[in-house]
């Protein structure tokens, strides 16, 4: 589900890259996104060990309370912030305090609360606490209230500086500390794209005051961090449709004399959002991540251009990608590889099975979407097999990482057969329909470009 109103908990998504200029896809997908850009089965469970530690959230109901108290405001261990901020004993930053109160014409702190709540609510529904319709009445009471509170970003944003910074809360590696939040807050003003213009319930989305007084508080330079950000614009121009590829790709690459300027770069963006939305979001969405996730090793029989399944899988994606150039136009968004080599490549159009003839020459054979039939079998010993029209493609030949769900091998053993027959056909059944959707979710995709 994509809402500008996600942007109001931007505070907790703010990343350093987005410094750069950021394409409309972006920043649906980082800012405009209920569901957390990048979840898996790994970060799922930190999630949720965020929202049980900060809010002792594990449950429906328990958000339900959580909620009503964050909106009255139960947190504000003070009954007035102008009293807290005439107690700050240097006057200077006292008198930073005092006009960060005024840009918030008398909301005080309610916007932190308001920001927590936001980031509450889609960290809940990422978690999978919340349906998608739980989600979305929750949401939607929610967003109407707060939209209707301010009259503009400044005004929000800076109430919700002022209310982290007279937070009083234990340090814990799931709280967010004040210098990340205001330093977040910070970054989207000097950023060279204002992302809070892209939304059109609040139409004043001027910055440049509450920027300035940031960097005060911040002990920095506004204009100087200001030009600095554009001049890396221009140092970087010719990547500004590239999603950054991280450190470990780029390191791992460079093991195999791969630089990144080698990779296809102009396609890069394009093929990791094709892959995220057409394959790996949906089987993220479907809880079946962790079948992808090996007990020992890395998986690398499912390559996508970006590490969802693990590094590895990423660096023998772009290793595959350089041998079929003449497809490059295709649009190779994700790869499957067997245990004696590369067997089939996923196109916008096609499918292209990879046979081998006489004398080690490989023959790539396009099956249109609408012929291909792609079934998945799950083994809880032997872990994930893939069929193409009948023919064996993919096999992980490593059992899944089991322990990731919660079950143990020793849970594993003692299960009834029946029963473990039942769940392996059941994730059998989630994954081929996961497989099977993907013509419709390719034609969705492509459509709206």
């Amino acid at each position: 589900m994509l809402s500008e109103y996600v942007l109001l908990c931007a505070p907790y998504r703010f990343e350093d890259n987005f410094l750069m200029k950021l394409s409309q896809r972006r920043i649906e997908k980082e800012l405009y996104s209920a569901i957390m850009s990048g979840v898996t089965v790994v970060t799922r469970p930190m999630i949720k060990l965020g929202l049980r530690n900060n809010f002792d959230i594990v449950d429906k109901d328990s958000l339900l309370r959580e909620v009503t108290n964050l909106q009255e405001g139960k947190y504000q261990n003070f009954s007035d912030v102008e009293a807290v901020i005439a107690n700050v004993e240097d006057t200077h930053i006292q008198s930073l305090y005092q006009k960060l109160f005024d840009m918030t014409k008398g909301r005080g702190v309610q916007g932190f609360d308001d920001c927590r709540i936001i980031d509450t609510l889609t960290k809940a529904y990422t978690g999978k606490l919340l349906t998608e319709t739980e989600f979305q009445e929750l949401f939607d009471q929610q967003t109407e209230r707060i939209q209707a509170s301010y009259d503009s970003w400044e005004q929000y944003l800076a109430s919700c500086v002022l209310g982290k910074l007279v937070q009083v809360a234990q340090p814990s590696f799931t709280v967010t500390t004040q210098e990340e939040f205001v330093m977040a807050i910070y970054g989207y003003c000097i950023a060279p794209m204002n992302v809070f213009a892209q939304s059109t319930f609040w139409p004043d989305h001027q910055l440049e005051k509450l920027g300035l007084l940031l960097a005060e508080l911040l002990g920095m330079d506004y204009h100087q961090d200001r030009a600095e950000v554009q001049a890396q614009q221009v140092d970087t121009s010719s990547y500004d449709h590239v999603e950054l590829l991280s450190e470990e790709l780029v390191e791992k690459m460079s093991k195999l004399n791969f630089m990144p300027s080698d990779l296809d770069l102009d396609r890069y963006d394009y093929l990791t959002q094709l892959a995220e939305t057409v394959l790996w979001q949906p089987i993220v969405d479907s809880g079946l991540e962790w079948l992808f996730k090996l007990k020992k090793g890395e998986q690398d029989s499912l390559l996508m251009p970006k590490e969802f399944t693990g590094l590895q899988a990423a660096q023998l994606y772009w290793v595959c990608y350089e041998d079929y150039k003449d497809l490059y136009d295709k649009n190779i968004f994700g790869m499957i590889n067997g245990t004696v080599g590369l067997k089939v490549l996923l196109t916008e159009k096609e499918v292209y099975r990879i046979d081998k003839k006489f004398l080690f020459k490989k023959v790539t054979v396009p099956i249109p979407w609408k012929e291909v039939r792609l079934v998945a079998t799950v083994d809880l010993d032997f872990g994930v097999t893939m069929t193409l029209n009948g023919k064996k493609v993919f096999d992980t030949l490593k059992a899944p990482d089991y322990t990731l769900i919660g079950m143990t091998e020793e849970e594993l053993n003692q299960m009834d057969n029946k029963v473990r027959k039942a769940l392996e056909t059941e994730l059998s059944q989630q994954l081929t329909e996961v497989l099977a959707g993907i013509p419709t979710r390719l034609f969705e995709f492509t459509g709206k470009k």
